[in-house]
């Protein structure tokens, strides 16, 4: 499997494209500039399954119309954030306008693509219906805005929940092998091991 990361829009957002020997590719938060996603595409050849959601929050969404009709795919998100997803109020002025056209989405998240294999890892907290993507044959994580490198995802969003961030993070992310590298919704890559030692909002234990 191979990963390339674009970090896109005015908030800097990490959208991931993965893909396998046979370049077929998954599309995870195309956050922005949808120009950008589909040129790396084209510049690859790679043939675009789906669109995988970590959660709905407008500055991971803003290029999902463009770049589902572009390779006419399918949507997929967590239930629970469709309640953002769907919010005429899903904005950030004056950085970010609501997203017009959004498809519909798809709950059912794991996809069975061969040499792309994943496990979906809820972690409410940020939103409701956060969710990482846990490829383990490649020991990497694309995790959203839970975890990032020495700071946590902020819950002071609509539906953010601090207790249950802290408890995403400490009982299901530092549960995970400590060499899983963890590609984040904002920012550099980290690893479970390094948050767990030196993450001074969560520490393991």
């Amino acid at each position: 499997m191979q990963l390339h990361s674009l970090c896109l829009g005015p908030l800097m957002t990490n959208c991931y494209i993965v893909w396998n020997d046979d370049r077929q590719a998954l599309i995870i938060d195309p956050a922005n500039d949808a120009d950008q996603i589909i040129a790396f595409i084209e510049s690859e050849q790679l043939v675009p399954r789906a669109i995988l959601l970590t959660h709905s929050h407008i500055d991971h969404i803003v290029a999902v119309p463009a770049v589902a009709r572009k390779y006419e795919l399918q949507v997929y998100l967590d239930p629970d954030d469709l309640i953002i997803y769907n919010s005429p109020r899903n904005d950030f002025p004056p950085f970010l306008e609501r997203v017009e056209d959004l498809p519909e989405t798809v709950a059912q998240l794991d996809l069975q693509i061969d040499g792309l294999a994943y496990e979906v890892i809820r972690t409410p907290g940020h939103s409701p219906g956060s969710v990482g993507f846990l490829f383990a044959d490649d020991k990497l994580m694309i995790s959203g805005d839970t975890l990032f490198q020495s700071s946590i995802g902020r819950t002071d969003l609509p539906g953010g929940d601090s207790t249950a961030l802290v408890d995403s993070i400490r009982n299901v992310l530092y549960r995970l092998p400590p060499e899983i590298v963890v590609h984040p919704g904002h920012g550099p890559a980290t690893t479970i091991a390094t948050e767990m030692g030196t993450n001074p909002f969560v520490r393991g234990g």
